[in-house]
């Protein structure tokens, strides 16, 4: 005698699958961050949480396909989640390892964009010597995100990201309207 499906076995089974989305979504950013050029700091376990937490509070989604694989969304268009989440590593000094950077920098795998990618007084002097001393002092101490600058896939985050002046030249842009300025205020 076989048992009829009952309303707490379809809730179960909902349930499970739900669970099972979520380990790939984790598994897959864990991947990510395997492949990534800068490593996390701490344990992996954190990391994948945290990375995972920063995105979805950016307003990506993640749907897992039929054969496994994740796919990342961002105002329903699909992202590169490599590359978000070698942003995330360069740019929040909590999960990426800052010797990390330091090192990929050292290398030449990545271009110096901050103070702070420079460790020793000899790699800063050589960096004032080739660049000038003017490129030195415009350096931000730390990596920054970059700011998505597109009025038609701009989020109220980004736009709560520039400075006053920053606002000001944008909403000069001739391409900038009241419902433009809109319809960035009201995106995630």
């Amino acid at each position: 005698m076989s048992a009829l499906p009952t309303p707490h076995a379809e809730e179960h089974d909902q349930f499970t699958q739900e669970a099972i989305r979520n380990q790939k979504i984790l598994t897959g950013i864990s991947r990510t961050l395997e492949a990534a050029k800068v490593k996390h700091q701490g344990d992996r376990a954190a990391a994948v949480y945290a990375v995972r937490d920063i995105l979805e509070k950016d307003g990506v989604l993640f749907s897992v396909g039929d054969r496994g694989w994740i796919k990342a969304e961002k105002n329903g268009q699909s992202i590169n989640l490599q590359a978000k989440v070698d942003e995330i590593l360069l740019t929040n000094r909590n999960i990426g390892d800052p010797k990390s950077v330091q090192a990929v920098v050292e290398s030449g795998a990545l271009e110096v964009e901050a103070k702070s990618d420079l460790v020793t007084a000899a790699q800063k002097a050589a960096f004032i010597t080739k660049h000038g001393l003017a490129k030195w002092q415009a350096l931000p101490l730390h990596r920054e995100v970059t700011i998505n600058m597109d009025p038609q896939s701009m989020t109220c985050r980004d736009y709560n990201r520039l400075s006053i002046r920053q606002r000001i030249e944008l909403q000069k842009r001739d391409d900038i309207t009241e419902q433009v300025l809109g319809q960035i205020l009201r995106r995630k």
